[in-house]
């Protein structure tokens, strides 16, 4: 039942019993490097992808074709293709049409270069890099959109943090 107000402070001077915005939106939109449609892809790519990063290969997103149809057909759109293969398991490879391949490549060249990458995102580029990764290894809440958990385990720290910077891009909490 305290009144709310807003003010600078110095570090030096802050109390444990104020609080503090953990995030907020952003205010203006940039249109960054990519197209939310490339985002997208290149989120998916360094989620459930494969080859973005090795010259000479074939980028491709794979995933089941009989548990998740519904993402099956988000990623056959985004890429304007159906599965090249399906495995006896059910998994399909969606590959990347070339000019989306060097498109994105041209603004990233390893996982390294995510969070920076990130941070020229607008807020339309931030929401479709966080449903699509989101999509490919998160959790939400059946009641709402309300996130449980994104995780990112060995050498994919550039992508835990380039997703942390989409979220405060929207003023999310991470």
């Amino acid at each position: 039942p305290r009144k709310w107000r807003k003010r600078y402070v110095l570090a030096k001077d802050l109390h444990r019993e104020w609080y503090a915005p953990l995030s907020a939106p952003i205010e203006t939109e940039s249109d960054g490097p990519l197209t939310s449609r490339l985002v997208a892809l290149l989120s998916w790519c360094v989620t459930d992808g494969q080859y973005l990063f090795k010259p000479g290969t074939t980028a491709s997103i794979g995933q089941s074709t009989t548990a998740n149809p519904e993402k099956c057909a988000e990623i056959a759109a985004l890429t304007s293709r159906t599965p090249w293969a399906t495995r006896p398991d059910g998994m399909g490879e969606y590959p990347l049409l070339k000019q989306d391949y060097r498109a994105i490549r041209q603004v990233v060249a390893a996982k390294q270069d995510l969070p920076k990458l990130f941070c020229s995102f607008g807020v339309q580029q931030a929401e479709a890099a966080i449903r699509a990764m989101m999509a490919a290894e998160g959790s939400l809440n059946k009641k709402g959109s309300r996130v449980h958990r994104f995780a990112q385990w060995g050498d994919n720290k550039p992508v835990a943090e380039a997703f942390q910077i989409a979220c405060l891009l929207t003023g999310r909490a991470a």
